[in-house]
């Protein structure tokens, strides 16, 4: 709801604590969002490796990755 609304810093907080209780594709991905729409690149092109590492067939998360190398 944070990301949505605009509240980058915020959902950043909030994914971050979920990425250390669990690693999961999703929240990985969105962690990437956060970084890329608060322009740190290299933040998000290892978050989005570390939610291919864990869904390799993902095809948005491929694209978002080559869109922050």
């Amino acid at each position: 709801l944070n990301f949505r609304e605009g509240n980058y810093e915020t959902a950043l907080r909030h994914l971050k604590n979920a990425s250390e209780q669990m690693r999961d594709p999703t929240i990985l991905d969105h962690l990437g969002d956060c970084y890329s729409i608060l322009g740190d690149s290299a933040s998000a092109a290892t978050h989005y490796s570390q939610a291919l590492e864990l869904d390799p067939g993902n095809r948005n998360i491929q694209k978002k990755l080559k869109s922050n190398q």
